[in-house]
């Protein structure tokens, strides 16, 4: 088979379109003809070294989610079959791959491989930030940072689908191409952070009274920034440092403004909660099929052309999620 695969770390240049074993599932796995691949800015962190993991044992086979059909299934799986149409946690860069029966989730009919494969990884994590690590309520206004990305665009809806009685929905962008596109997604006030000051909009949008929850994804000064939005009981949630190291905030700090501040691991949840995170992946997908959520793809690729799509996420171009077809 063909997959992507990097046998160093670097720039988009290592991720090399090559033969690979053709894989054969173990006990309790099942093996999925890939249809669609869900690209993650962690997937470009892992190329790139950034975020470290140890010492690497190459080849390395990037991907954390994807969609596809199971093609054929380990002894002493019960819970699916052949011929099943799956979403899944785990190594997608590739036309096939081995998955625990136990990471898969069913995708209903009318939602498309390449939407379904956008689902555990981006709909889970904005999901589980905004339902369970902030407990966001239906009138309180969230700030969700860097909108347009894969994270964002479903947080700016969960948050909506949310707060329906009162509460706001804040986002920012680098662009006002992008800020118009997250206020179609249903975001009521859009920052452009190349141009406005994120504190004083924040504050302007909510009345002066600055935001109840954040979703933060990005890191350095859009951290400290993100703080300072904050109203009296907020809580802050951060689930990557795309644009910088998430500083040291000290907790005089957050007791003397009345803030909380968590980091959030989708990975460990799923790990302790894999039953439970299956169940929700397939809420969301069900709730994507009757219409109330969508997924934002901004563009696919061929598999063959990974390395072009990293590239196209690094630049900050996308809108939504970048897709691999293998």
């Amino acid at each position: 088979m063909k997959a992507v695969r990097i046998h160093e770390l670097g720039d988009p240049s290592v991720l090399k379109y090559e033969d690979a074993p053709d894989p054969q599932p173990k006990p309790g796995e099942v093996l999925i003809k890939v249809e669609a691949v869900s690209m993650n800015f962690a997937d470009v962190g892992r190329r790139s070294g950034r975020y470290g993991g140890g010492t690497p044992t190459f080849p390395i086979a990037l991907g954390l989610d994807g969609a596809g059909t199971i093609t054929a299934v380990g002894e002493g799986v019960e819970d699916r079959s052949v011929g099943q149409r799956v979403a899944f946690f785990g190594p997608s860069y590739a036309e096939y791959t081995t998955i625990a029966s136990g990471s898969t989730a069913k995708i209903p009919d009318g939602v498309s491989s390449e939407a379904a494969a956008c689902v555990p990884v981006t709909f889970g994590t904005a999901w589980y930030c905004l339902k369970e690590a902030t407990e966001l309520k239906s009138t309180e206004h969230t700030l969700v940072q860097a909108g347009g990305s894969g994270v964002g665009t479903a947080a700016i809806q969960i948050a909506k689908y949310i707060a329906k009685d009162g509460g706001k929905v804040v986002t920012t962008a680098g662009s006002e191409e992008k800020c118009r596109k997250a206020l179609e997604l249903g975001a009521d006030v859009a920052i452009n952070y190349t141009t406005q000051d994120l504190v004083e909009e924040a504050k302007k949008a909510t009345g002066g009274k600055g935001v109840d929850v954040v979703l933060e994804s990005v890191g350095g000064e859009v951290y400290k920034k993100s703080l300072e939005a904050m109203a009296p009981g907020g809580r802050l949630v951060s689930i990557g440092r795309t644009g910088g190291e998430v500083p040291e905030v000290g907790q005089d700090y957050l007791s003397q403004r009345g803030i909380s501040a968590i980091r959030f691991g989708f990975g460990t949840l799923r790990n302790e909660r894999m039953v439970e995170v299956r169940g929700q992946i397939e809420m969301l997908m069900m709730l994507i099929k009757m219409g109330l959520f969508k997924v934002v793809i901004d563009s696919t690729y061929p598999l063959s052309e990974a390395a072009a799509a990293h590239r196209h996420l690094e630049d900050r171009k996308a809108f939504g999620k970048v897709v691999l077809i293998p």
